[in-house]
């Protein structure tokens, strides 16, 4: 698939009926690695600059999805990995809850495997905003999440930098942090059926004085099974995670 055809699919207009959408939306190829037994993983931002003190986790893919080994990237971004043997595996990027390029493994028992991969922290988009605050909404109708828990991360060191609970609007707000990369943990506690309620995940933002949005946007969340995801003002969707 194109990269081009893999944008459409993630940019899906509101007025298609909300199962359909998701399924659409999801439909996501990851990369596959092939490499040796011993190899080296190493964790990028999305500048380009190699991240210490990444986690890289390698699990089986079927059935058990249990995790199989774990390493931390050192100064470089590199974590490394020794005899790996043949079976199939997820291997992702993740740090403070924030996960990066989720891919498949493939190791083989000769040379035609590499010896090097390549994953991105974080993936994922990102809100750049100029303050961490602003509404918690549900659904394309916006209707407000109240009374939702909002944990603030700092990415880089993994410390919880403050909870708060949106109030009878939605709203929630937090001290002015420094330029930099956060994530925000949502957990909705209202109990209802469907999309609109129990919404929880991980929302990425970018702190920038020159950002073009001064707060949080007016999202319309919705939960699906492709983690945290939301309409937007301009009718398309978003996911999160």
């Amino acid at each position: 698939m194109s990269r081009d055809a893999k944008t459409l699919l993630l940019f899906v207009i509101s007025a298609i009926p909300l199962l359909s959408t998701l399924a659409i939306a999801c439909t996501r190829i990851p990369p596959t690695f092939k490499v040796r037994g011993d190899f080296a993983v190493h964790v990028r931002g999305r500048d380009g600059t190699p991240l210490e003190g990444i986690t890289v986790k390698i699990a089986f893919a079927i059935p058990t999805l249990d995790k199989v080994a774990e390493q931390l990237t050192d100064k470089d971004g590199k974590a490394f990995f020794h005899k790996m043997m043949v079976s199939d595996y997820w291997i992702s990027a993740e740090r403070a809850g924030v996960v990066g390029t989720i891919a498949k493994l493939w190791p083989v028992d000769d040379s035609s495997g590499g010896t090097e991969v390549t994953l991105t922290w974080p993936a994922g988009p990102i809100a750049t905003l100029q303050s961490i605050a602003g509404p918690l909404l549900a659904g394309n109708m916006r209707a407000p999440l109240v009374g939702a828990d909002v944990q603030l991360t700092d990415t880089v060191s993994g410390k919880e930098l403050g909870r708060t609970t949106t109030d009878a609007k939605g709203m929630f707000a937090f001290q002015v942090q420094p330029s930099g990369l956060y994530v925000l943990h949502i957990a909705d506690r209202q109990k209802c059926d469907r999309y609109l309620c129990n919404i929880k995940g991980n929302i990425l933002v970018e702190v920038d004085p020159k950002a073009g949005d001064a707060g949080f946007p007016r999202y319309g969340l919705i939960k699906s099974s492709c983690g945290l995801s939301a309409f937007k003002d301009d009718g398309t969707m978003v996911i999160f995670e």
